[in-house]
């Protein structure tokens, strides 16, 4: 398995979005770099990382949080990971964040950068 500096990043972005998630709020794609110390062009490695760790547990992903200035995610929120029966798509992607501020994570611990990245291997 290959670790990458991006999976602890992602392990950081996980822990920020969770606590957005917690208040049904989110976060843009330049509030969110700032955050991590990140160039926001580079976020969607890290995102398509947080993905590929939410669906090796059988949740939403909590990327769906980050939004651009128009309030609306970028395309990238669009692809599909490899195992995705149920991807986003921009028609249900209002239902599948509603599901995800909604969905039961007590039974979800904070993974570590080892579990981020085996999960993003397995996704890609």
């Amino acid at each position: 398995m290959h670790m990458s500096p991006l999976d602890s990043k992602a392990l950081a972005t996980i822990a920020l979005l969770l606590d957005r998630r917690e208040t049904w709020s989110v976060i843009t794609y330049g509030d969110l770099a700032k955050k991590l110390g990140h160039a926001p062009q580079g976020l969607a490695a890290i995102l398509d990382r947080v993905g590929a760790w939410c669906l090796s547990i059988q949740k939403q992903s909590p990327a769906m949080l980050v939004i651009a200035e128009s309030g609306e995610p970028n395309d990238g929120m669009y692809r599909a990971l490899r195992g995705e029966s149920d991807p986003v798509t921009r028609e249900n992607y209002e239902r599948r964040r509603v599901q995800l501020w909604r969905e039961d994570w007590s039974d979800a611990a904070l993974p570590t950068p080892e579990a981020i990245a085996a999960a993003y291997e397995a996704a890609r």
